[in-house]
């Protein structure tokens, strides 16, 4: 097993590069503003990690919550909602607690149990979502959870 383990590591090596190259040539197109970002008209503060799962993002997204909701501010968090059932967007206030963690995701149910008088948006299209946030809601500022590698929203 461990003969063709080492050999199968070889054979996919290529594959690795060649995403590595995707990853960094799409980097450098946003860094450069060859693909552009999208802008919500409120500040958008990211939390991410370059690890998925277990490096404490949500736990940082709840403490901003706080802090912000503490200060009077009206927050809004965007997330995709990683391992949720439902695929259409879902705007959830903090009113709305009967969405399941079936339909939002685990994370977002308990962010939307954290948040008072804020709005958990959920969808794969960020500033989509933000934007049907603002057209309903009055929001100061935006946390995007889990936001490193979703470039196509300019952040603060």
């Amino acid at each position: 097993m461990k003969v063709l383990w080492h050999y199968i590591k070889w054979l996919l090596l290529p594959l690795g590069i060649g995403h590595l190259l995707v990853v960094w040539l799409r980097n450098k197109f946003y860094d450069k503003n060859i693909i552009t970002k999208q802008q919500l008209p409120r500040p958008v503060i990211s939390v991410g990690n370059v690890q998925m799962g277990g490096t404490g993002k949500t736990p940082l997204v709840l403490a901003l919550i706080e802090l912000l909701q503490a200060n009077g501010k009206t927050v809004a968090v965007l997330t995709r909602g990683y391992k949720r059932k439902s695929q259409e967007d879902i705007i959830a206030t903090s009113e709305q607690l009967e969405f399941s963690q079936k339909q939002i995701g685990d994370e977002p149910a308990i962010i939307l149990s954290n948040l008072q008088n804020g709005v958990l948006g959920v969808g794969a299209n960020r500033y989509d979502v933000g934007k049907k946030i603002l057209a309903a809601h009055p929001v100061d500022i935006f946390i995007l959870d889990d936001g490193f590698q979703y470039r196509k929203l300019h952040r603060e």
